[in-house]
């Protein structure tokens, strides 16, 4: 493992019965790098970061993980409430686990939480919020999120967006469905189909997106080119309706879910 990585995984494998659900997976990610994990449901994604964070044991492969224990948040999809404690219990309690914790009051403001709120009394996004603070209270240099978004509407997944763009210094490995998600945050994704990484690299040309040819349609036509400008500039055809596009991470998405499954 080098002293760049802060997770590296190589031939990782999980079988539950004859079903595999982990069947293969190499990662290796550096310090300071949000890594999205894309797939539809039962591809191993969750399956896979239960095992990085010691929760689940792996039945082959290799797994190096960086920070020590103490280095190490988890954001869960769903975690035990204390609904009678107040946020500022909840977060002063999980700080006490750690040997140099964040101030409890610092953290509950960096999440815009009520430190005196019950925690009973939370909406879900609030709740989001607090499990966030719970993650980060005790400095880590790795972040599990698993799911964090899920059930929240637009405006509430940009808040919280927003909030964990400003974890700097923060290894963050996270789960989504929400293609949006992964782009909006992540340096680099893998996507997962049936236990295994069909493709990984960077958002913004995975599936060779920044080359792609773009789609120009308007209402007499369509046309695919290398240079939508040149050929749009070239046309003595009034283009009515003009819309330019380039295939979009969901398109690449579907694309690898479709052709290995």
């Amino acid at each position: 493992m080098t002293n760049t990585s802060a997770v590296r995984v190589k031939g990782l494998r999980k079988r539950y019965g004859a079903r595999t659900a982990v069947d293969g997976i190499d990662l290796d990610i550096p310090y300071g790098e949000c890594f999205a994990l894309l797939g539809p449901n039962g591809a191993g994604k969750t399956t896979t970061v239960e095992i990085l964070e010691g929760h689940r044991t792996k039945d082959g492969g290799e797994v190096l993980i960086g920070p020590k224990k103490d280095q190490i948040g988890i954001v869960l999809q769903e975690a035990a409430d204390a609904a009678d404690l107040t946020v500022k219990e909840m977060v002063s309690h999980f700080a006490s686990w750690y040997p140099n914790p964040r101030d409890a009051l610092e953290v509950i403001e960096f999440v815009g939480l009520e430190p005196k709120k019950r925690v009973r009394t939370l909406s879900g996004g609030q709740r989001r919020r607090l499990d966030v603070a719970i993650g980060v209270v005790g400095r880590p240099r790795l972040l599990f999120m698993d799911e964090p978004t899920t059930g929240f509407d637009p405006e509430a997944r940009r808040q919280f967006w927003a909030l964990i763009r400003a974890l700097e210094d923060t290894t963050i490995l996270l789960t989504t469905h929400y293609l949006d998600e992964a782009e909006a945050l992540a340096d680099r994704v893998a996507v997962i189909v049936d236990g295994r990484i069909v493709a990984q690299g960077d958002p913004r040309t995975l599936g060779g997106r920044a080359t792609a040819k773009a789609t120009v349609r308007w209402k007499g036509g369509e046309e695919q080119t290398d240079d939508p400008v040149s050929f749009i500039r070239g046309t003595d055809e009034m283009l009515e309706e003009l819309t330019v596009t380039r295939p979009s991470l969901e398109d690449v998405y579907l694309d690898l879910i479709g052709a290995h499954r």
